[in-house]
């Protein structure tokens, strides 16, 4: 039998036996033995191949939904703006060039079906435009959607100058295994939103 390994110095661990699971330390000596933690670059769902299926570079068009949607944000200090329209009339389209040219948090069902992981990205989005300090990792308690709601309230306080939060979110309607009986909202989106967020949510009727 082989004498226990001691840690030395002000900064060290040591892990022994079986091990499964991700560890990450730092000044604090702050060791995780659990999964669910996640780089926010990895969280991130990048929209590019969507770009391009909707040939987002001839995209024209639409300056009367446009109009719409900033007349709407430009009254009201917080909501949901619900783009609803049937299968091939433009949906993703539109969104995919509010996104790149508002530079808009976003998540797009069509690239991920997969609620959780769609949190996970928006949660990644949020923390690192609105520098809420999260050391560049996600905890498992980022697929909360108290985790999520929290998120929005600190970036909302950050906000100055008559400064908006839009979040983009594309084809709700497409998350798997949706139960109709469900009694929250698609996606479990927060009914009541911190002053200055604001969705714009697509979906098939």
């Amino acid at each position: 039998m082989t004498d226990p390994v001691t840690a030395k110095g002000s900064r060290s661990v040591v892990i022994s036996g079986n091990f499964a699971g991700n560890i990450i330390t730092g000044d604090h000596n702050k060791v995780f033995t659990e999964s669910g933690y996640e780089k926010l670059s990895e969280a991130y769902i990048y929209p590019g191949e969507i770009f391009e299926q909707v040939n987002l570079d001839r995209f024209v068009g639409r300056g009367w939904l446009l109009d719409i949607i900033d007349s709407f944000i430009r009254d009201h200090d917080r909501g949901y703006i619900i783009l609803e329209a049937n299968a091939g009339m433009g949906k993703t389209a539109f969104m995919a060039w509010l996104t790149k040219t508002r530079n808009s948090p976003h998540a797009f069902f069509g690239l991920n079906h997969n609620e959780e992981s769609q949190l996970r990205n928006l949660d990644s989005q949020i923390i690192l435009n609105y520098d809420l300090g999260e050391k560049e990792i996600l905890t498992p308690s980022a697929s909360r959607y108290d985790y999520f709601y929290g998120l929005l309230e600190k970036a909302a306080e950050k906000l100055t100058n008559d400064k908006k939060i839009v979040i983009i979110i594309d084809g709700v309607d497409e998350i798997l295994d949706l139960d109709p009986k469900i009694s929250k909202n698609i996606f479990g989106l927060p009914k009541v939103l911190p002053k200055g967020v604001y969705f714009i949510v697509s979906q098939r009727p």
